[in-house]
């Protein structure tokens, strides 16, 4: 599940965005990343979910998830960390459509938070969202 997910997300947000190009990353920061950068990671969260429709017909067209998606913003200045952060979240929350095979029902926001890395001296938001979508069926 979170493969599918993860790769989806990496389709749709690598080369999104005009401040961070093909600087999207799985899970870690390269430790020689250029700046500005997006990491993301898949948590597992609730799922598989029963719907309406499953309750009552007993057909299952997919498997309905929800999952919890982290995404941190870095860059090397914080009102460049805040714009690129402010661009995500818009194109996030509430959002619903295909990400490649994954019918997403809902993005909502559920924290975020700044922060400061002193040790690479980069600024960095959290951008938590609760990530609900069906997975295709197996055939």
């Amino acid at each position: 599940m979170s493969i599918l997910l993860s790769r989806a997300l990496f389709s749709r947000y690598n080369g999104l965005f005009t401040a961070v190009g093909d600087r999207v990353y799985p899970r870690t920061l390269p430790k020689i990343a250029t700046m500005p950068a997006i990491v993301y990671q898949v948590i597992p969260a609730v799922g598989p979910l029963k719907t309406h429709d499953d309750a009552h017909t007993g057909l299952t067209v997919g498997t309905y998830m929800r999952v919890r998606v982290q995404w941190d913003v870095w860059a090397n200045t914080y009102d460049q960390m805040t714009d690129l952060a402010q661009e995500l979240r818009q194109s996030l929350h509430g959002y619903n459509g295909y990400w490649g095979p994954l019918k997403i029902a809902s993005i909502h926001t559920d924290l975020d938070f700044d922060s400061y890395d002193q040790e690479i001296d980069k600024y960095r938001r959290i951008i938590d969202c609760m990530v609900q979508f069906n997975e295709p069926a197996r055939a």
